[in-house]
């Protein structure tokens, strides 16, 4: 994890009583909203592809005093800094992954994350529930679900889903199993350490334990062995 901050940067010499326009990405432009209104209410904003674009543009093309930036932008441009740590959460924090083509997951660790995108397979009413039914009967949780917008059709969402647990996990994998079933387009992104080593807790029903007994329950069942407790 990284933590998020921002700084306000102008060109040399222009002091922060003269900044009325600010260049910034929408999404920084976001978690710096409580510190501009406070301190510079009158100002506009000019959006930016990036925060460096944001820094760059103000002395590129001169259509903002000043940019939302990262603390390090000062050795990238010839700005300085006016402002520092203006973003409204000391406390946010940001995630970058290590991608490669193909290739198997890394073993479990115990304090994992598994991130998939799943599309629902229509817009009727309870779609959504039924497929985030698949974990929540397995006792799998997810710590992140968004929707985008996937663009053939007005009403139709892929959904952006983080897990908790590795593909490895019985518990993960039958979740996985039964999405295949619902979801007509379910993409594996990966399952990696999770970056602050937590551990989930897990019910002894959804333990690997507790789903290889059942399989075996099963199997007794299909042999006509009879039934243990």
């Amino acid at each position: 994890m990284v933590p998020v901050r921002f700084v306000l940067v102008t060109k040399p010499a222009v002091p922060l009583s003269s900044v009325t326009t600010i260049a910034a990405h929408p999404v920084a432009y976001a978690q710096c909203r409580g510190w501009l209104e406070k301190n510079l209410p009158t100002h506009s904003h000019v959006p930016a592809h990036s925060n460096v674009h944001a820094a760059q543009s103000i002395i590129e093309d001169g259509l903002a005093d000043a940019a939302i930036a990262p603390p390090g932008i000062t050795s990238h441009a010839a700005v300085s800094v006016v402002a520092d740590n203006i973003g409204d959460n000391p406390d946010a924090h940001t995630r970058f992954v290590l991608v490669q083509k193909g290739g198997s997951p890394p073993p479990p660790t115990g304090a994992d994350k598994t991130s998939i995108i799943a599309e629902l397979p229509d817009n009727g009413p309870g779609r959504l529930l039924e497929m985030l039914e698949q974990f929540a009967t397995r006792g799998v949780n997810m710590s992140l679900l968004e929707s985008r917008p996937i663009g053939d059709a007005m009403g139709r969402y892929r959904f952006i889903i983080d897990l908790d647990g590795h593909i490895d996990d019985e518990r993960v994998a039958d979740a996985l199993l039964g999405l295949r079933r619902f979801s007509p387009k379910v993409m594996f992104l990966g399952s990696y350490p999770r970056a602050n080593g937590h551990r989930p807790e897990v019910s002894a029903r959804y333990t690997d334990e507790a789903f290889v007994e059942a399989r075996a329950w099963l199997e007794r069942l299909k042999s006509g062995s009879p039934e243990q407790a």
